[in-house]
């Protein structure tokens, strides 16, 4: 939400969120992410999400959005695995 109150990327038209999967399940999450993405009417979701190529065990997407201040945001997701027990994402 804050992407879309403008607390985060003020006047920018692109931002970034990552999303660490801690069961290492990014399928799973992804699905996840996309329902609660669609459900979620205050978001202002214009497009997406559109799934982009992976790079290396990250899983990748975009969705757009009109902010209340009727300014667009593109924000592009990544879903990072992580294995239980490793100081760093898989």
């Amino acid at each position: 939400m804050r992407f879309m109150t403008e607390q985060y990327a003020e006047a920018l038209s692109v931002g970034c969120m990552l999303g660490y999967v801690m069961d290492s399940d990014c399928t799973f999450a992804s699905t996840q992410v996309e329902a609660a993405i669609k459900a979620h009417a205050p978001l202002g979701l214009t497009a997406g999400p559109t799934w982009t190529p992976a790079i290396a065990n990250f899983t990748r997407f975009m969705t757009a959005h009109t902010r209340a201040s009727k300014v667009a945001i593109e924000l592009r997701h990544a879903l990072l695995p992580f294995a239980r027990g490793a100081r760093t994402p898989v």
